[in-house]
């Protein structure tokens, strides 16, 4: 092969990577758009859908599809970030299981005092059910030791 037509390959090589490299961007801009307005498209009829799921059948489900039940006073998340919120409704739910598994196995008095006390401070309904301090959606081995606590803490503190 003579360097003129090495040369010539070459080129010819080269003009084929830039054309297909030109043709990838130009794909590559048209279906990065295009995909994006779909994907807007599909999330607002996602938003209608489930809009118009929750709206037709509120009160029917188990559970609060995927709405966040106000339990917790408003005033303890003042001037915190949702991260921040996030954290400490954590925190507030491994206290408040802490404070119950520990009744269930001791059904101490001055324990149940400082878990009422703390319940006041931390819950807004309280009426010492299950609803108050948890939603439906709480694994079942939890959901039991959580029911159990509070009973005991509800017969303690009517005596």
């Amino acid at each position: 092969m003579s360097s003129e037509n090495l040369n010539n390959s070459v080129e010819n090589v080269n003009a084929v990577t830039n054309k297909e490299t030109s043709s990838k961007k130009k794909i590559n801009k048209v279906s990065a758009s295009k995909a994006k307005a779909t994907a807007k498209a599909n999330s607002l009829i996602a938003l209608d859908v489930l809009k118009s799921v929750k709206e037709k059948n509120q009160g029917l489900f188990k559970t609060a599809l995927g709405t966040k039940t106000e339990i917790y006073k408003k005033d303890l998340f003042a001037g915190a970030s949702e991260k921040q919120i996030k954290s400490l409704r954590k925190k507030f739910r491994n206290v408040t299981f802490n404070f119950l598994s520990s009744i269930v196995t001791n059904a101490d008095k001055k324990l149940i005092a400082n878990f009422v006390d703390f319940y006041k401070q931390v819950y807004v309904n309280n009426d010492f059910s299950f609803a108050s301090i948890a939603s439906e959606n709480t694994k079942e081995e939890k959901k039991a030791i959580l029911i159990k606590g509070l009973e005991i803490v509800k017969k303690n503190v009517k005596k």
